[in-house]
């Protein structure tokens, strides 16, 4: 955002561009169709690259923003129209050749990478700053609700979600929508709580004031409903996962508390690494052995008609998904 900016862009522009054109090449001399795909994407690179161009030659910060933004959006919305192109067309799921483990270990790794990024702003903030016990408390908070936010991640959602992309016979669109646009929400929630962190480390024990909570829940709800509606996608499942459900709402029940009563910045901060605490732990007894399991081994009445509708909605999602893969087939 300052003199690098014109590099920044025409370096971002020319890989984009120049790489997406050189699949399209290779990939056209044994899947056509492939390589039609990325020549449309090489389209709306060049479309976007106006934008980007022309906030990196801009000075002015503010418009430099707004045009990348503008540039972003372009790049976000090709996926979404199917790359549509005038003369070229638009693109079919069946174009997008997508190694569904490539895909999921590449959205693993970045999130380790936010993830680490936030310890070590909040290492570094500690570092700099007046050790006393509320900053310690702080930066063992920062390090075990980071802990708390790579168990929800790792424990179920990167291995269940690998596998749904890896057996899809149209793994392009999982692709697109649980890999491509529902990480953003949960990396944005990771680096929002990291700010929050730094904040936290600068007065752990003053009351909480309104930036702290907003850009805390705000974190939360960013990376708690990114995790949620990613799961239910890759899960197959036409249901929201519950202990997530309740997360949400703990968190917005975290925030009036905090909004009405101002307890110590510690404190609130320490009921957000519960919740995420408790959505881990849910989900860990959940699918490590399960409620269910648990009432049927207790012969808990309520326990069979439970086990009884999932097996109703098993058998009638499978038997949607045969009657969409015979309906393509034809």
């Amino acid at each position: 955002y300052s003199d690098g900016g014109l590099a920044f862009a025409g370096a971002y522009v020319a890989v984009q561009i120049g790489r997406t054109l050189y699949v399209s090449v290779a990939m056209n001399e044994w899947k056509p169709e492939t390589g039609n795909n990325m020549r449309r994407v090489a389209c709306w690179f060049a479309v976007s690259a106006v934008l980007w161009i022309a906030g990196g030659w801009s000075e002015d910060v503010s418009t430099r923003m707004a045009l990348w933004i503008g540039a972003l959006t372009i790049e976000y919305l090709g996926p979404v129209l199917f790359f549509w192109t005038p003369i070229l067309g638009r693109s079919t799921p069946e174009d997008w050749v997508v190694s569904g483990s490539h895909m999921a270990e590449r959205c693993s790794l970045f999130i380790i990478i936010a993830l680490g990024e936030g310890l070590i702003i909040t290492g570094a903030t500690f570092a700099a700053s007046k050790i006393g016990v509320g900053e310690i408390l702080a930066f063992l908070n920062a390090f075990v609700s980071s802990f708390a936010m790579w168990w929800i991640y790792f424990d179920l959602g990167a291995k269940r979600g690998a596998l749904h992309i890896a057996q899809h016979d149209r793994p392009g669109l999982v692709a697109r929508q649980a890999f491509t646009y529902w990480h953003i929400p949960i990396v944005a929630g990771i680096i929002v709580l990291a700010v929050a962190y730094e904040l936290l480390l600068a007065h752990p024990l003053d009351p909480v004031h309104g930036d702290f909570i907003v850009v805390s829940v705000g974190g939360m709800l960013l990376f708690i409903g990114g995790m949620m509606v990613f799961k239910k996608i890759t899960s197959g499942n036409p249901w929201y996962p519950l202990s997530h459900g309740v997360g949400m709402q703990l968190t917005v029940v975290l925030g009036l508390w905090g909004w009405l009563a101002h307890p110590p910045a510690l404190a609130f901060a320490l009921g957000g690494t519960a919740i995420f605490a408790l959505i881990g732990w849910w989900e860990w007894i959940s699918f490590h052995g399960g409620f269910l399991d648990r009432m049927e081994a207790r012969k808990w009445r309520i326990a069979k008609p439970l086990r009884a509708r999932i097996e109703r909605r098993r058998i009638a999602r499978e038997t949607r998904e045969a009657a969409e893969r015979a309906k393509r087939t034809k």
